[in-house]
Order: structure tokens, then C-alpha cells, then sequence
């Protein structure tokens, strides 16, 4: 039966600093695992090679979710470019709560000796977006 009839493999993938992680339940319950090299440059390709080298159908995978530490391996490391959070008025002043929570919890505060973010990154929007953006 296709994956479109609601019935097929749930796929679930971890996209991580050095390896990429699938992890799936096909049709039959069965457990199927995989682990590949995780590509830097082309992130898809390590997703790919990862679903290819499980042995599952692309065309058969009813629920696919995946998650990834690169974005939060870059912030601890310091690398890649400099970012800013962009927050509406419901959510303006996030930075200042995390940076209240750090100030009770020591470990939130600092990544090896590093300061994962500064407070004055945030910018608040005047407005919520709306479906169009």
C-alpha cells in the first residue's frame, strides 16, 4: 500500500556534527536503523544517503521529522556568521529571561569559557506577522 493511503514507514533523522542518524518504523513494526557520514557542505546528501542506505522506499515513508545540532554546535563553537533573533511584542524581551535563567544556572552562562550569545542581539518587532509573512 502507497505511503498516501495514510500506511508506510515513519522516518525520523538526526542530522549531527559528524554523523547522520535515521531512525524508522516501517509497515511491519520492525525497527531499522542507520548511521552515515554527515556531508558539511550538502546536508541533504547525508539525509539521502542515509534513507538509501536503510533499505527503506523514499515513496513508502508515511511521517518523516528530523532535527539537527549543526545550527547549535556552530553557536557553541563561535563559528559561522553572526546572528541576531528577531521576536514580536508577545515575545520581545526573550533574551533577557534566558539571560535571568543563565544567572541561576551556571552551565547556561558560558560553553567552555565562550558567551553563546550576547543580549543585545535581539530586536523586537513592532507587529505579529500575519499567514503572508
Amino acid at each position: 500500500m502507497s505511503a498516501s493511503a495514510g500506511r508506510g514507514s515513519k522516518v525520523a533523522i538526526d542530522i549531527g556534527g559528524t554523523f547522520t542518524d535515521l531512525a524508522a518504523v516501517d509497515e511491519a513494526g520492525r525497527l531499522v536503523l542507520s548511521k552515515v557520514l554527515t556531508t558539511p557542505r550538502r546536508l541533504q546528501h547525508g539525509v539521502l544517503e542515509a534513507v538509501a542506505s536503510s533499505g527503506l522506499e523514499p515513496g513508502e515513508v508515511a511521517a518523516f521529522v528530523h532535527g539537527t545540532t549543526v545550527v547549535i554546535n556552530a553557536v557553541t563553537e563561535r563559528r559561522g556568521a553572526r546572528t541576531a533573533l528577531l521576536t514580536t511584542l508577545y515575545l520581545g524581551g526573550i533574551v533577557e529571561r534566558v539571560e535571568r535563567c543563565r544567572a541561576e544556572v551556571p552551565a547556561l552562562r558560558e560553553v567552555d569559557g565562550a558567551v553563546v550569545a550576547c543580549h543585545r542581539a535581539e530586536d523586537v518587532l513592532a507587529d505579529g506577522l500575519g499567514p503572508s509573512g
